[in-house]
């Protein structure tokens, strides 16, 4: 992936972790929905991760 790539994936990434924040503040006490929006946060931290260790092996 080209560097412009990584950005433009971040920003997709980080587009993904609004909404999915905004979702959260919607769902009230279906705790099954929060416990899902929930992983779904997590997986997409994890996703942010990978992305800036790629981003910072593109550097060296």
């Amino acid at each position: 992936m080209s560097e412009e790539e990584l950005k433009e994936v971040m920003n997709d990434i980080l587009e993904l972790e609004k909404l999915i924040a905004k979702m959260l503040g919607k769902v009230g006490n279906n705790l099954m929905l929060k416990m899902n929006l929930e992983q779904m946060l997590a997986i997409v931290n994890y996703m942010k991760y990978s992305l800036r260790m790629d981003m910072t092996e593109e550097e060296q």
